[in-house]
């Protein structure tokens, strides 16, 4: 009778282990089921949100700050990946177009270069084949090496004419510049001396700094020579464009100018204009070492006032915070996708 029992007992004992064991695994198999399906919907998500950011390519960034007006090279970039679809006309996705090429504005890193970015030479610039000192009055407030300057002649009757335009300052000590020049300029810049020389008080040579170099620079210098030089620049072997340097109805406009200013009726007159002008340049000369005096430390270093931009930050935050965003997104969705490919390997 007792074995019956034990034989009943033990024969439920099986029976039930065996369903809570289909049960157990029922259950772990439903629950794993959904696991997967929950992963391949996250899955299916990342995939969602890749093909939303498309297809990538490269932009470029600067590694440093760069200044208005230095040549870009290819150890100044630094590739960045952002999607096709984010890109404009502005856009450079190619390195060639960049290296080479000029700076027109101060640019700091985070900031992706584009198009509006980069200068334009300016069609009257002639390539520079050496550099030439000149000296001047006074310098514009805040001058340094590396801006961009016109150098303009006033006459006596208020007249002003372009003599060189858009020239790099090279170097600068005090108000001595140095430049580079091609043989027309060169000639162009004596005879702008030879009137400065023979109309003394009567004739004012100054500059002007471009705020942005890139802009405006459409300006044409057009001084010229005195018509007793007009014969050697035309011959002269060297000289490839005579008319950059030739125009003899100005040039005759502007010996007028000086025969009627510099007689005995006029004279006064005349001087007393130009002495104004050259008053005004003196105490723009005190302003400008005022301001060096200012922003230089005791060893001669430029240092920026406190709301200038701090370097290795971006003049747009507005680039940086967007790219930073962009970043983030993308590397949330590649690790989601990973997560997921790990979990769906992990069922396997």
């Amino acid at each position: 009778m007792w074995k019956k029992i034990i034989v009943i007992v033990l024969f439920l004992a099986v029976i039930g282990a065996g369903v809570y064991g289909t049960l157990s695994f029922k259950g772990k198999y439903d629950e794993s089921v959904s696991q997967n399906t929950l992963l391949q919907q996250q899955n299916a998500q990342v995939q969602a949100q890749l093909s939303a950011i498309g297809t990538m390519t490269n932009v470029y960034q600067v590694n440093s700050t760069k200044c208005s007006g230095d040549v870009i090279t290819a150890s100044d970039l630094v590739a960045v990946s952002v999607p096709m679809s984010t890109i404009n006309d502005a856009s450079i996705t190619d390195i060639n177009e960049l290296v080479g090429q000029v700076y027109r504005v101060d640019i700091n890193p985070g900031t992706i270069m584009s198009k509006d970015m980069l200068m334009k030479t300016p069609v009257n610039q002639t390539k520079g084949v050496y550099t030439r000192e000149l000296i001047f009055e006074s310098v514009p407030v805040g001058t340094m090496a590396g801006d961009y300057v016109d150098i303009r002649m006033i006459l006596p009757n208020g007249e002003e004419y372009v003599i060189l335009a858009h020239k790099q300052i090279k170097r600068l000590e005090e108000t001595t510049i140095t430049i580079e020049v091609s043989e027309e300029e060169h000639v162009i810049l004596n005879a702008a001396i030879q009137d400065l020389g023979v109309y003394e008080g009567f004739c004012l040579a100054y500059m002007t700094r471009y705020l942005e170099p890139g802009n405006d620079i459409n300006v044409v210098a057009y001084y010229p020579v005195q018509k007793d030089m007009e014969n050697y620049v035309k011959f002269s072997p060297n000289i490839t464009d005579p008319t950059r340097c030739v125009n003899t109805a100005l040039r005759e406009h502007i010996d007028y100018v000086f025969l009627v200013h510099t007689d005995s009726v006029n004279q006064e007159v005349a001087s007393k204009f130009i002495t104004a002008l050259s008053n005004q340049y003196t105490a723009q000369l005190d302003m400008h070492n005022k301001w060096i005096e200012k922003h230089t430390d005791e060893e001669g270093n430029m240092v920026p006032e406190t709301d200038y931009a701090v370097e290795g930050e971006s003049q747009h935050p507005e680039d940086g915070d967007a790219m930073s965003n962009f970043n983030n997104q993308v590397s949330d969705a590649m690790d989601s996708l990973d997560d997921s490919l790990a979990g769906l390997e992990g069922l396997e």
